[in-house]
C-alpha cells in the first residue's frame, strides 16, 4: 500500500436514480487538467459520495455499486481519452507492472467493475 490517498473528491449529491454522471464530476477526474492527469497511482485518489444522500440507511456497498455502473458509462464513452491522459505509472497501478501500454487490458479493466481502475470511488 501506498499509504492514504494524497488528493480527495467530496461529493454531496444524490447519485441514486442518475441515468449518468454529471459530466462535471466526470470532467474533474478525467479531464486533461483533471484527477487521473496527476496522480501515478489509483491509490493516490479518493472520489466518495455522501452516503446520506443515497437515502437514511443506504447501504454502502450498493451505493459505491450504483456508483462504479455511472463511472463505466463515462469510461466506456471516453476510453481512448482516459487511457491517453493518464500516465503510465497510473495505467500500471491499475493494469499491474508491464502493463501499462496494453489498452485491451484497460478495455477489460472498463468492463470488471471489481478491477483496480474503479477502486477510487468510495460512498461514506
Amino acid at each position: 500500500l501506498s499509504g492514504p490517498p494524497q488528493y480527495y473528491e467530496l461529493k454531496n449529491k444524490n447519485f441514486a436514480g442518475m441515468q449518468s454522471l454529471p459530466s462535471s464530476d466526470g470532467d474533474q477526474v478525467l479531464s486533461a487538467t483533471g484527477a487521473f492527469s496527476k496522480i501515478d497511482n489509483i491509490e493516490d485518489y479518493e472520489w466518495t459520495a455522501y452516503i446520506r444522500r443515497f437515502g437514511e440507511g443506504a447501504d454502502p456497498a450498493e451505493a459505491v455499486e450504483t456508483l462504479k455502473d455511472l463511472w463505466k458509462l463515462r469510461f466506456e464513452a471516453q476510453k481512448v481519452e482516459v487511457f491517453q491522459i493518464m500516465s503510465t505509472e497510473l495505467r500500471a497501478s491499475i493494469l499491474g507492472n508491464g502493463n501499462a501500454n496494453r489498452f485491451d487490458l484497460f478495455e477489460q479493466a472498463i468492463d470488471d467493475l471489481d478491477s483496480k481502475l474503479y477502486k477510487f470511488i468510495k460512498a461514506e
